[in-house]
């Protein structure tokens, strides 16, 4: 029964940690044809008069495999659309504003941009991979060839939608909080407690008939009118700070100043139900990277846009950016965003490569555009990494690589370097343990699984665990080296007095987040969901990309999500370990059974080091094995055969 519940919580649940389902617009890299089909003749001259009003326009939709006969295709966007003079306009397609949930797959709205003042076709699209990989809540993209009425319209970026369909897929499908758009000035000032003072600056997305702006209210008078003295506390029960600090720090990167720190404009906040707090989201990037440009700086000057940039204009405040920097801690965690994302997949050696990959892609369509449905020329796509492109009157999208490469080298100079660490990973935790595993004292605690992934030793002394960023430093790993393949457990128990292991704090069973980092840099985070007592969140397949309840945890080894064997966790085979828990100082017995071959029994301690081992022979059936745990200090320990290519773990711990 449980293993069913198993597989149940593998296609159910893996979405809590912000990770959505596969789906076939945005998993290979491919350009997908879509196909609009209008009955009218006169379908742009509609299209046109309902661009105030954004009202549909009944058309057919066709895209691969997927054929829908009746949908609604408006224009999007601002300067996109009144300022762009071609017919390659931005385009929103819904699936259900006629049908009633409609959806192709979960998706339910989708967005074809136009590239608008991009000549490399690519900034958006990359903008938000930098965004996916730092874990801020924001849409997947691809390419899409449109035709309209079967004639070609151009090469466009197709974006997912950021709505409730959005939200349920990263946070579960229980959330229905508030969701709000910045736009047309969310500069986040507290303008009193009128909601109406608040309209023209926000769009409430979600739940518009209970129209409640109480929570947005109350997070910009936490941040506007908060005492210095009591911030930290005050601003994380309203607020995910991270995912604020990981929104300006993007922007910064990539100089994206259409954006909040720019024009109080294009990101999302959501209310979640589960803790009470907002969550922010990037949206619209495509004039990343210094195309858009309302303080006429140089290209140099966007280049060495200083890191703590807000609006310079007169009466422009920015207090989510100027509160949040004011705070020592958090300044060192948005630092150390820029120093992450410069080591990874921001930087220029991974980056440049990267975007000619897309542009490899795209570069067929691209030539097919033709004016008046284009809005640069062959040439000017094959001339932006490398040069200067007019983009309007005394305007120019920056030569893309140039600019990459300019920026790079002035953010090092400021910040310097960070040695890019990725083998050191979170793997599961326990929220609610129950009867899992006790810990050297026997008792039953929460506890956080990390593991060395890498082929070398890893020292973890300036490593760091929290599940709140209004403390970064709540735990401090001790002057220890976790070994290759090494797992380590670090008990949230908020009781540091019974060891280096244990954390001064706990895990909230309803869900949170939990971040890893390396200093001030946050290399790994995990948000995970409500969990049962005895249920795990862990990585599926172990050391994997998603998430998943284990009904059966695997603290200090291999996540396996399937039935544990007879004294230990089984990897689908007869290999198992019969070994008594706890062990008693001195000799203890284990019972080995497993296929004819050659096996190995090793026994671990906690940072993955090799303490012992009982074993290493043939076997074939059963066999007794001696454990000697006398010189060995009391402490939770892993007993893992291998044998061939399977592996089997039991946790034991010893005791005096």
């Amino acid at each position: 029964m449980r293993s069913a519940l198993i597989a149940f919580l593998v296609v159910f649940i893996c979405n809590a940690g912000l990770i959505p389902e596969d789906h076939p617009f945005f998993q290979e890299a491919a350009v997908h044809e879509v196909h609009i089909q209008f009955d009218q003749d006169d379908f742009w001259d509609v299209l046109e008069a309902n661009y105030a009003s954004e009202m549909y326009l009944e058309a057919e939709f066709w895209c691969d495999d997927f054929s829908l006969e009746t949908v609604g295709v408006r224009f999007k966007g601002g300067s996109s659309y009144t300022t762009n003079p071609t017919l390659k306009k931005s385009f929103k397609i819904d699936f259900d504003v006629f049908v009633e949930d409609q959806n192709i797959e979960g998706i339910y709205k989708i967005n074809l941009n136009c590239n608008y003042n991009d000549p490399s076709f690519v900034r958006e699209a990359a903008a938000y991979e930098i965004c996916r990989a730092s874990d801020i809540p924001c849409p997947r993209t691809s390419f899409a060839a449109l035709y309209i009425n079967d004639t070609y319209w151009g090469l466009y970026t197709l974006v997912e939608q950021f709505d409730k369909h959005f939200i349920e897929e990263r946070f579960g499908e229980s959330e229905d909080g508030n969701l709000w758009k910045g736009d047309n000035h969310g500069t986040l000032e507290f303008a009193g407690w009128n909601p109406e003072d608040y309209y023209g600056d926000y769009e409430l997305k979600t739940n518009e008939s209970e129209n409640d702006w109480t929570e947005l209210m109350e997070l910009t008078d936490r941040l506007n009118n908060t005492p210095a003295a009591y911030l930290t506390d005050s601003l994380s029960e309203v607020m995910d700070v991270n995912t604020a600090l990981v929104l300006l720090a993007v922007d910064n990167l990539t100089v994206n100043l259409d954006s909040y720190a720019g024009r109080g404009v294009n990101y999302y906040l959501y209310h979640m139900d589960r803790d009470d707090r907002f969550v922010f989201g990037e949206w619209d990037m495509n004039e990343s990277w210094g195309c858009f440009n309302s303080w006429n700086y140089s290209i140099s000057e966007l280049q060495e846009l200083p890191i703590n940039w807000t609006n310079v204009s007169q009466w422009e405040e920015r207090p989510l950016a100027d509160v949040l920097w004011s705070v020592d801690t958090w300044y060192d965690v948005y630092r150390g965003h820029l120093l992450r994302m410069m080591a990874q997949e921001a930087n220029p050696d991974i980056l440049i490569p990267r975007m000619e990959e897309m542009r490899n892609l795209i570069r067929d369509w691209v030539y097919l555009e033709e004016y008046p449905r284009s809005l640069f020329s062959p040439d000017q796509f094959e001339e932006a990494m490398d040069s200067d492109i007019p983009i309007g009157p005394g305007r120019f999208a920056p030569a893309l690589g140039i600019f990459i490469e300019n920026r790079h080298e002035y953010l090092v100079s400021l910040l310097g370097t960070w040695e890019s660490v990725d083998d050191i990973i979170l793997n599961e935790l326990m929220a609610g343990n129950d009867s899992t595993i006790a810990d050297e004292n026997g008792e039953y605690d929460d506890w956080i699984e990390i593991v060395n992934t890498g082929t070398d030793p890893v020292d973890l002394s300036s490593f760091r665990l929290t599940d709140d960023m209004a403390f970064p430093g709540k735990y401090i790993f001790p002057d220890t080296v976790i070994q290759p393949g090494g797992y380590m457990l670090i008990w949230a128990d908020d009781e540091s007095e019974q060891g280096s292991l244990h954390a001064e704090f706990k895990l909230n069973g309803d869900g949170e987040e939990v971040y890893l980092m390396q200093g001030s840099v946050v290399i790994d985070q995990i948000t995970f969901p409500d969990l049962s007592d005895d249920d795990s969140w862990g990585r599926w397949p172990d050391l994997g990309e998603g998430w998943v309840i284990q009904a059966y945890p695997t603290p200090g080894a291999p996540n396996t999500g399937t039935q544990p064997g007879e004294g230990g966790w089984e990897a689908g085979s007869t290999l198992s370990i019969l070994c008594p828990n706890p062990v008693r100082y001195g000799s203890a017995e284990a019972i080995l059974n497993g296929i004819s071959g050659t096996a190995v029994l090793s026994l671990f301690d906690l940072s993955g080091r090799l303490v012992l081992t009982p074993f290493q022979g043939e076997l074939n059936g059963q066999s007794t094995v001696g454990l000697e745990t006398e010189q060995l200090p009391a402490g939770v320990y892993v007993l893992r055969l291998i044998q061939g290519g399977l592996v089997i773990s039991q946790l034991v711990t010893i005791i005096k």
